[in-house]
């Protein structure tokens, strides 16, 4: 009788073999392997999407969809990385259980639901520990996930190499191509901006690889030979090394990363440039609604650009609802944010217990800074009839309009340097038909 097995065989990413011919000789063996060695526990990963789309990335195994971390898990996963990491000698003993402590305070924050369903995903959680060791996390998502993107974008390459000190391939691409940081995250901003419309609920676009070549040939000011060898090159780095898109099927089919970096990109292009009009032209489609709020928190907490974010409530939230729409959209506003508690004098809370704005579903909305600005679209200079700063050529609120952000709760904070108090918010769920 022979022996149990002493090893596990674990196999990751599956999907990250984006050669045809070479993922078929991957599956020849892990089959080859499977009938030899039949008593060998052995795991296989691969994202849904190509593994139920594509017959080419099935194997005769039993096939089981992974759950979101529990919270044990996650905690479990802070230690182990947060041990093994001070272990082999890249973090401090001390730092890094400050870190720990600092991490898990986050997650059980009730204000931070946000966070915990981030943590779910072993991708996020992993971008969310870096982050958090190095400087803490943000209280913004938009300014977490830009974190984010500029690691895996110009970082994450970076920890593969020997010498961490020396530029990565991309770098290297773009600097013999006298092409800036800039203009690449601006066109993989635009391209997830393209691209983002056609999303389902599952997760991200496939992008063409015309539909990426262009994209990148559109920032290289050669010839047009320059320009596409260029790209071709851009293309299968892309191939060969996962980071921020990745090749699906190579040659072929590319896809963000995780859905959450789709999302952010186009919320990066909603944010800037003709920003009311984007806002406005996506408003009312429900596969939006996410990159709105985060493109709100561009503008705050990444961009600081206060007076853009409430330009776009001022412009966009209905002053005298009349219509479905516009009560749909009253309520749509009403969702990022937090109402006031009452006060009947300053400094007083006259009877009343601080209410939240709820979504139509009953959720709360303002714990969870899915606007990002966490409640802090006020501007109490704008109210009191005083110009308030923002763009040049930029109009500011008066003070109807600031009345009609307050009858909805959709400020509960000052902007650093307001000396004024926010005045006293009504519950927003009135509007929603919820009392």
């Amino acid at each position: 009788m022979a022996a149990p097995p002493t090893a596990l065989l674990l196999l990751d990413g599956l999907d990250e073999v984006a050669d045809a011919d070479r993922r078929r000789r991957v599956l020849d063996a892990v089959q080859h392997f499977v009938t030899h060695y039949p008593q060998v526990p052995l795991l296989v990963t691969c994202r849904q999407r190509p593994y139920h789309d594509g017959e080419h990335y099935r194997l005769p195994l039993p096939a089981v969809e992974l759950a979101p971390l529990s919270r044990p898990a996650v905690g479990q996963f802070l230690q182990r990385w947060h041990d093994e990491l001070t272990w082999a000698g890249l973090y401090q003993p001390a730092a890094a259980a400050s870190a720990q402590r600092r991490l898990l305070g986050a997650l059980d924050d009730p204000e931070r639901e946000e966070l915990r369903e981030m943590a779910g995903t072993p991708l996020l959680l992993t971008m969310m520990t870096r982050v958090n060791y190095e400087r803490g996390l943000p209280e913004s998502r938009a300014a977490l996930y830009e974190e984010f993107v500029r690691k895996l974008l110009w970082e994450w390459e970076r920890t593969k190499l020997d010498d961490q000190g020396q530029p990565t391939g991309l770098e290297i691409l773009l600097r013999q191509a006298g092409v800036s940081t800039v203009s690449l995250e601006r066109a993989l901003n635009e391209l997830a901006y393209t691209v983002h419309g056609g999303t389902d609920r599952r997760g991200a676009v496939d992008i063409p690889r015309a539909t990426l070549r262009d994209a990148l040939e559109g920032i290289h000011k050669g010839d047009d030979a320059a320009r596409a060898a260029w790209a071709a090159n851009v293309l299968k780095l892309m191939d060969d090394r996962s980071g921020l898109i990745n090749a699906v099927e190579q040659n072929r089919l590319y896809r963000f990363s995780h859905r959450t970096f789709q999302e952010y990109l186009a919320a990066r292009w909603l944010a800037t440039g003709d920003f009311v009009d984007n806002f406005r032209q996506k408003l009312d489609q429900e596969q939006w609604q996410e990159a709105i709020f985060l493109a709100l928190g561009c503008q705050v907490s990444v961009l600081g650009r206060y007076e853009d974010a409430l330009e776009v409530i001022d412009e966009l939230l209905p002053a005298a609802p009349n219509s479905t729409t516009d009560w749909r959209r009253s309520c749509f506003w009403a969702r990022p944010t937090r109402a006031c508690s009452a006060r009947s004098a300053p400094g007083g809370k006259g009877g009343e217990e601080e209410k939240t704005a709820r979504t139509g579903d009953g959720r709360r909305s303002g714990a969870d800074d899915r606007g990002h600005a966490r409640g802090r679209f006020t501007r109490p200079a704008a109210a009191a009839g005083r110009p308030a700063a923002g763009r040049p050529g930029r109009r500011a609120a008066g003070a109807g309009r600031f009345c009609r952000r307050a009858r909805l709760g959709l400020c509960h904070r000052t902007l650093p340097g307001d000396q004024q108090a926010v005045p006293a918010l009504r519950d927003g769920r009135r509007l929603c038909g919820r009392e």
